[in-house]
Formats: C-alpha cells, sequence, structure tokens
C-alpha cells in the first residue's frame, strides 16, 4: 500500500507535504523511500530539502542514498545522515572528519555511541 501511495502525481505544494508523511512513516519500505527520494527532488517546491532531510533521517533508508547525501552541500542534511541510526561505520568515519565542525561532531559522537 505505502509503495502504490508514492505513484501519486499531484503537484502542489500539500504534494510535498504529502511525500513527506509517507517518508516519516516508520513502516515505509526502502524501494518506497527511494521513489520518494525521486519525486522529491523534481519538484521546484521551497520545502523540498525538508523531504529530503526525512528521508536522510528515516532507519529504512538505502545506503546509497545516505552516501549521496552525506556528500551534499547542505550541511544540515549531512547531519542528518550522521544521526541516522542504521548509517554505515564507513560513511560515519568519513562524516566525522567533514569540515562543518556539527556534522564532524554528530558524526564523532555516533561512532563513540556504537563503540
Amino acid at each position: 500500500m505505502l509503495l502504490a501511495l508514492t505513484d501519486y502525481q499531484e503537484r502542489s505544494s500539500s504534494y510535498i507535504h504529502f511525500l513527506r508523511n509517507l517518508a516519516k512513516n516508520p513502516n515505509t519500505p526502502s524501494d518506497a523511500l527511494e521513489k520518494l527520494y525521486l519525486k522529491i527532488n523534481q519538484t521546484q517546491y521551497p520545502n523540498t530539502i525538508d523531504g529530503l532531510h526525512d528521508i536522510a533521517s528515516h532507519p529504512n533508508t538505502p545506503v546509497h542514498l545516505l552516501e549521496q547525501f552525506a556528500v551534499h552541500s547542505r550541511t544540515d542534511l549531512r547531519a542528518k545522515v550522521a544521526k541516522n541510526v542504521n548509517i554505515p561505520i564507513s560513511i560515519l568515519e568519513r562524516l566525522s572528519n567533514d569540515s562543518d565542525s556539527r556534522v564532524s561532531s554528530i558524526a564523532k559522537q555516533a561512532l563513540k555511541e556504537r563503540a
């Protein structure tokens, strides 16, 4: 059912809100999150970054998307990735050396918590 909802096609400001709610749902599977990422990335609304934050924070987000987010130009998105409970150690290690002190601090703390 959730995967079918990602095919919703309306293009309005409520569209991103709808997609964000799907991305926040703890039961959204990884393949649906991937579809949401593609849809959110295609929109031209100002709050699309919030949708990317939701996907970056979701524990079911595919690793290849987390890798993309980990090198994104936006520090707030990289920080969300560093807080993801299922982020691979290799990405956390990379983020622990991030040029932004906040991102590197979050990643270092996450590494300590996993030790």
